[in-house]
């Protein structure tokens, strides 16, 4: 099973949201956010895309 993470990019940094989440959890979670803050920018990644972004390997 593949493990996904929810980031949040709205100032331009990847900021993680939830992580090592199944995909429909990951959509799930992006419904509610977007509900609450309009207007944020978000994407849903592999777990190991985020590892590299954390670690300044883009």
């Amino acid at each position: 099973m593949s493990h996904w993470v929810l980031l949040d990019w709205t100032d331009g940094t990847p900021k993680e949201v939830v992580a090592e989440v199944t995909w429909s959890e990951a959509a799930s979670r992006l419904d509610q956010e977007v509900g609450e803050s309009p207007g944020r920018r978000f994407s849903i990644d592999p777990v190991e895309q985020w590892f590299r972004y954390r670690d300044g390997d883009r």
